[in-house]
């Protein structure tokens, strides 16, 4: 599988789970390349005002200039 390059992640993740259905079903790097586009900002299909809603959810950015 050749997964695209990850991009910069917009927050840091916190404690990960999945149920033991998702395990089963789902393979590895699928998991991992969907945690990727979430933690990149890649919401998925959702209405507009919701991802708005997450992207003012998001910590600010660290700007090192005063």
């Amino acid at each position: 599988m050749n997964a695209p390059s990850p991009s910069l992640a917009k927050f840091r993740l916190g404690h990960i789970v999945a149920t033991p259905n998702a395990l089963t079903r789902l393979e590895q790097d699928d998991i991992l390349a969907a945690i990727q586009r979430h933690q990149a900002g890649d919401w998925g299909d959702v209405p507009e005002e919701d991802r708005q809603e997450n992207e003012l959810s998001l910590p600010p950015l660290f700007d090192p200039q005063p």
